[in-house]
């Protein structure tokens, strides 16, 4: 079972790099796996680059940005682990919406979840929560901060109280 916690791999430009106009983001109110915004293919082993796999009605993230935020969690948080395709998502939860507890299977390595919620505090709540070693964890989505979890690692969010949860998740798989 693979669970970490990431803080200041990225700069605030870089993020900002990596924001969406909020008004490009489609509501979901669970997880849902439809939601592809972007996925990333490499080039070689060492390099992704993109495909043109977009949601309906958003404007197109910029690619090499997206492909370096993807090799640099990879480098950083599970160089070990293989992997030949990475599909990246993101995802905003208004309040009243929340991930409902899942696993994310076999099929995909490993997933990174990069927060980019503006101002969050603790009265957001939206917090994901993680089945790990027999505890459940609640780990605050701070912008910035990328959540590793394996494929096997229960995990879901609480439902937003105020405010606004935004994320990009990396999912990695060696196919």
């Amino acid at each position: 079972m693979t669970f970490a916690i990431h803080d200041g791999l990225f700069s605030e430009p870089e993020l900002a790099n990596l924001d969406l106009p909020t008004d490009h983001y489609r509501p979901v109110t669970e997880y849902a796996p439809d939601k592809v915004v972007m996925d990333l293919w490499p080039q070689s082993a060492e390099r992704p680059k993109s495909t043109t796999s977009f949601m309906i009605g958003h404007e197109e993230p910029d690619a090499d940005t997206l492909s370096v935020a993807a090799q640099r969690i990879s480098a950083s948080c599970f160089a070990h682990v293989p992997w030949t395709v990475c599909h990246a998502r993101y995802f905003h939860y208004d309040i009243g919406h929340r991930v409902v507890r899942h696993v994310d299977g076999t099929d995909k390595q490993m997933a990174a979840i990069l927060y980019l919620s503006p101002d969050w505090d603790p009265s957001c709540s939206g917090e994901l929560e993680v089945e790990f070693e027999g505890q459940t964890l609640d780990v605050p989505p701070m912008r910035g901060r990328v959540v590793v979890v394996g494929p096997d690692v229960p995990h879901g969010t609480k439902q937003v109280q105020r405010g606004e949860r935004v994320s990009l998740v990396f999912f990695y798989a060696n196919t």
